[in-house]
């Protein structure tokens, strides 16, 4: 995992109600904007080794778009889903 040098109070807050549930948490930080199929790969990566239920995305814009195609059950990929986004204006994802 990349150690990113500013971590919001929401991010702690997040992470803290986690561990107090006594829930696993798997990160992936680093996230770029603009956010690289790599990462993306380097999620999906994660959820499929580890069999996570859940995706919580916390951050800005890059850390939702990168979550939201990891996500994405249709098998999507990430270029196609830039390309869906353009053909949108920006107004949905």
């Amino acid at each position: 995992m990349v150690e990113v040098p500013f971590r919001s109070l929401l991010y702690e807050k997040v992470v803290a109600e986690i561990k107090n549930a006594g829930l696993e948490l798997f990160e992936l930080s680093g996230i770029e904007p603009n956010p690289r199929v790599s990462s993306v790969n380097a999620g999906a990566d994660i959820g499929k080794k580890e069999g996570i239920d859940v995706l919580l995305a916390v951050g800005g814009g890059s850390e939702m778009d990168c979550g939201g195609v990891i996500s994405n059950p249709d098998g999507r990929s990430y270029e196609n889903h830039h390309q869906i986004c353009a053909s949108c204006n920006g107004k949905a994802r």
